[in-house]
């Protein structure tokens, strides 16, 4: 018999494991970004522990930290690539009109 079929639970407990305790559907406001409701939670539970790997935990204003430091890494780097670009752009502009 596959192990799929199976019948390791009790009806009931089936139905506490898999209906009860997963009924977690809730209602977001529709005119709010996934963005803005993480920092309201910052803002409301900034030393509740959001993730857990191993021994380590991370708290929402240390993730937040995180994410704004990877942000403003990501944006220096951006800039840094528009600055390259328009360097090229401009050279070559200066190149081709030195052209006869």
């Amino acid at each position: 018999m596959p192990a799929g079929k199976l019948n390791l639970l009790t009806k009931s407990k089936r139905t506490l494991l898999l209906k009860t305790w997963n009924a977690t559907e809730k209602d977001f406001p529709a005119h709010l970004c996934v963005h803005q409701l993480f920092e309201q939670q910052v803002e409301r539970t900034p030393q509740a522990t959001v993730l857990v790997y191993e021994d380590q935990t991370l708290s929402y204003a240390e993730l937040n930290d995180m994410l704004i430091v990877s942000l403003i890494n990501s944006l220096k780097q951006a800039c840094n690539r528009i600055r390259v670009l328009l360097f090229a752009w401009r050279a070559r502009r200066r190149y081709l009109s030195d052209l006869p």
